[in-house]
């Protein structure tokens, strides 16, 4: 793991985040299928599992990350919770410590 990596990590993460959220939002205004809401949320695991792996979380703390997004305001909570780990693991990566 590298700076560049988890620099391109966050922004891949950051970037489909607010494509996934902005989309679920819409979804409060607008009738959408049911097919398009399982892929939003699939769409948010699949974020959420990614970073929370390349960071190398405990399993328990992944699990309980993809279950707040199971709720539209949650997944900002997650979304914070997430930005905290990727500057730790910077701070840690500058200090050389990993």
């Amino acid at each position: 793991m590298n700076e560049e990596k988890l620099s391109f990590e966050r922004n891949l993460f950051i970037i489909l985040f607010f494509v996934f959220w902005f989309s679920d939002l819409g979804s409060l205004f607008f009738e959408r299928p049911d097919s398009i809401q399982i892929i939003i949320l699939a769409g948010f695991l699949y974020i959420t599992y990614r970073l929370s792996h390349f960071l190398k979380q405990q399993i328990w703390l992944t699990i309980l990350y993809c279950t707040g997004q199971f709720f539209v305001f949650g997944s900002i909570i997650v979304f914070i919770g997430l930005m905290i780990n990727v500057r730790n693991m910077r701070l840690k990566l500058r200090e050389g410590s990993i």
